[in-house]
């Protein structure tokens, strides 16, 4: 049991190690045509044409020639020392043009994208200042009406006081009135009875000086 284990991992193991030679990637050098052959020989036909940077992945190698596999899946027979495992100078060229252009669309964009966000920073810096006035101009608000709140609770305790000061004037000069006018009733009824004493006087003082007549020697 433990040899069988063994021998499996082994086999794991070395299959693992080879897996990536095998399948490796190679480029077709640079300036160089390449024939992909139907086998390992320059007698056997030709099944493509391979350009340089052509990518492609290998499947085995043989006395000096390479079995490769095209991304199409083709594949055949090439000359092992065409192919490189780097890629090649035209490609990392292409590639470095293309990352270029990608960094100036990129650059361009996000210069497109600097303007406007100026643009909108100028925008937002405006709200700020229109909105700094406005809360200025709340707060001038706030602080005339919270004046005028002051004045006019002032304005009600004194219109208070003064209705009820008002009020209690006006119960005393009711109270005046009052008293007048039985002070007057008073009065009426004090001359009254003056005068009446005066004349009731009158009629006793005329009955009292009132001359007898003297009787006649007639009797009469």
């Amino acid at each position: 049991m433990n040899m069988a284990k063994t021998a499996f991992l082994l086999i794991f193991a070395l299959v693992w190690a080879s897996g990536p030679a095998l399948a490796q990637t190679v480029y077709v050098d640079d300036l160089q045509e390449v024939m992909m052959r139907s086998g390992p020989d320059t007698n056997n036909r030709i099944v493509l044409v391979l350009k340089s940077g052509r990518a492609l992945e290998v499947l085995e190698t043989s006395s000096g020639w390479s079995r490769v596999k095209t991304h199409g899946g083709t594949e055949g027979w090439v000359v092992s020392r065409y192919l490189t495992t780097r890629p090649p100078a035209s490609i990392a060229f292409n590639a470095l043009e293309k990352a270029h252009e990608e960094l100036l669309a990129k650059s361009k964009g996000l210069e497109v994208e600097n303007e406007a966000l100026k643009k909108e920073n100028l925008n937002l810096t405006a709200q700020a200042q229109e909105l700094g006035q406005r809360a200025g101009q709340f707060e001038q608000d706030y602080e005339a009406l919270r004046n005028e709140s002051d004045a006019y609770f002032e304005i009600k305790a004194a219109l208070e006081e003064a209705q009820a000061l008002l009020g209690e004037q006006k119960m005393r000069a009711d109270q005046a009135v009052k008293e007048l006018d039985d002070l007057r009733s008073n009065k009426g009824m004090t001359w009254m009875a003056v005068g009446a004493g005066i004349l009731l006087a009158g009629i006793i003082l005329g009955i009292v000086l009132k001359p007898k007549r003297r009787r006649s020697s007639f009797g009469f």
